[in-house]
């Protein structure tokens, strides 16, 4: 079962602040390819993580469901109605690193805590998706008239690594990222509630442990691999051994060939990518 992340931040004036009582409501979500809302006690109320900064989770029905999504908040007495798409993170369902991928580590590592091999799988794990760029997910962001600057929701534990591309009505929008891992469209909207497709790739916090099922399904034993030559590396440990440096180049070599397909797969640089002045 997969779980989709909504999150949305309230600005005035360029600057972050929060609804009339600390109070944001998501109204209704809708199914996109049914177009009928989800079993959930509307209004939901969300919770605040941040000043103007906003979550919700839910529970997908199916892997990989587009949703239309209904918010409402007050600023300054006036109610303020949002709508905007979200894609369910990931776009499939989740397994846990710690239930499939430890098991292999352990056995090869007498005596090594599951903790500590823990820790060494999740830096391993998040490395190689920085290194390959192999994930990929899309989220959206609604316009502010006379805006350019955005908080593009993404999933707890994690953050953009690069922005893939930005589409509104399927046509390319210019964009850069500032230092604040912010999106930055070229020209500020000039309307409210224009909905933009962000595709970006995604980096994994040291701390995450639920990757989607075709990343461990197709990646997982590179990043075993990964983690046992880390941990055989070490010197005076009882699980010291000299086949780390087997595991490394296996390593090595499976994270070659994710970087190679993904280059593949996509365009040699983003459309109408905007580099940042500083």
């Amino acid at each position: 079962m997969s779980t989709t992340y909504l999150q949305y931040l309230v600005r005035s004036n360029l600057v972050s602040v929060d609804p009339d009582n600390n109070e944001m409501f998501l109204t209704d979500v809708v199914r996109r390819d049914t177009m009928e809302s989800l079993v959930l006690t509307f209004p939901v109320t969300m919770d605040r993580i941040a000043v103007g900064l906003y979550t919700t989770t839910w529970e997908d029905p199916a892997p990989g469901m587009i949703y239309i999504y209904h918010l409402e908040y007050a600023l300054g007495g006036v109610t303020v109605p949002v709508v905007g798409v979200l894609q369910g993170q990931g776009g499939s369902s989740t397994e846990a690193a710690s239930d499939t991928l430890l098991p292999q580590i352990l056995s090869r590592v007498p005596g090594c805590s599951p903790g500590f091999a823990l820790q060494v799988l999740y830096s391993i794990a998040s490395e190689f998706c920085r290194e390959s760029e192999i994930w990929e997910a899309e989220s959206s962001i609604t316009s502010e008239e006379d805006e350019d600057t955005y908080t593009v929701p993404v999933s707890a534990n994690t953050s953009i690594l690069r922005v893939l591309s930005v589409e509104q009505d399927d046509a390319a929008t210019g964009y850069s990222l500032n230092r604040n891992n912010e999106l930055v469209l070229a020209s500020p909207a000039t309307a409210d509630d224009v909905v933009y497709t962000v595709k970006y790739v995604v980096c994994p916090s040291w701390e995450l442990d639920e990757y989607p099922d075709w990343l461990l399904q197709r990646c997982g034993f590179t990043i075993v691999c990964g983690a046992l030559a880390e941990l055989m590396s070490q010197e005076n440990r009882p699980w010291s051994s000299n086949k780390w440096q087997d595991y490394r180049a296996r390593y090595l070599s499976g994270l070659a060939q994710a970087k190679a397909e993904c280059s593949t797969e996509r365009d040699p640089a983003p459309a109408q990518l905007i580099i940042p002045s500083f």
